[in-house]
């Protein structure tokens, strides 16, 4: 087992396990799993019996060892592709390109609002990214997220951001709506991180992620910024 405890898991899943039966059934066995999800830190909060077998832990081994934007299209690189307008104020939403540098080179792109109440939305299908109820109800993930916001600089704006947890039945079962954030007018346009962990606490079938987010007065420049702006992890 050492041997392949040290090899990258993709290798031990793809290349391993089709030379002899004898490596097979350790790759298909919970316990090595198991102990490489412990080896690389990775805890879970409690295992059952459903989860307790070697797909559970492979399954949990892939998801969280390497955490991964959920958000599709979160820098605008493809316009407004994945965002449904819920409010388009003003002279309406558009994508441009950043008129101030922003901390993450590769992001070129975000999205502006107008002068008036702008709302997009995104609603994210968990099980369907591959996190199963047992692992939203046992393992209990924290969500990060995370949004880069600036207003423009000749003019006050306000940003909010409003994030549901929905279970299957569409009903609201966690909230987080952070405090306002009010840019005044001439500002130095600087680029703002809001970072919140969001830890699932309530033990029902948490399907959907659902994230508002709207700017005031005379626009925002946002993006959800590198892969940190829906991302499940396990403490």
């Amino acid at each position: 087992m050492e041997i392949i405890l040290n090899l990258p898991a993709e290798q031990a899943l793809c290349v391993c396990r089709l030379l002899c039966r004898e490596w097979k059934a350790l790759g298909d066995s919970a316990s090595f799993w198991r102990e490489k999800c412990r080896r690389e830190g990775l805890k879970t909060r409690c295992i059952t019996t459903e989860l307790g077998d070697w797909r559970g832990r492979k399954t949990f081994y892939f998801l969280f060892k390497e955490p991964r934007n959920l958000l599709k299209n979160p820098s605008a690189d493809e316009n407004f592709s994945g965002w449904e307008i819920i409010r388009n104020g003003g002279d309406g939403w558009i994508t441009d390109r950043i008129f101030a540098p922003h901390p993450d080179q590769t992001v070129t792109k975000c999205f502006v609002t107008s002068y008036c109440l702008c709302l997009k939305c995104q609603l994210i299908d968990l099980e369907k990214e591959g996190y199963s109820p047992a692992i939203l109800d046992e393992m209990q993930p924290d969500i990060v997220i995370s949004d880069w916001h600036a207003p423009w600089y000749d003019c006050g704006s306000q940003y909010d951001i409003y994030i549901e947890l929905l279970n299957q039945f569409q009903e609201a079962v966690q909230t987080l709506q952070p405090k306002s954030v009010i840019f005044p007018q001439w500002n130095d346009q600087p680029w703002k991180d809001m970072t919140h962990l969001q830890g699932l606490r309530t033990r029902s079938l948490l399907h959907p992620f659902h994230s508002w987010r709207s700017g005031h007065s005379f626009g925002q420049a946002t993006t959800e910024y590198g892969s940190l702006a829906a991302v499940l992890k396990c403490a």
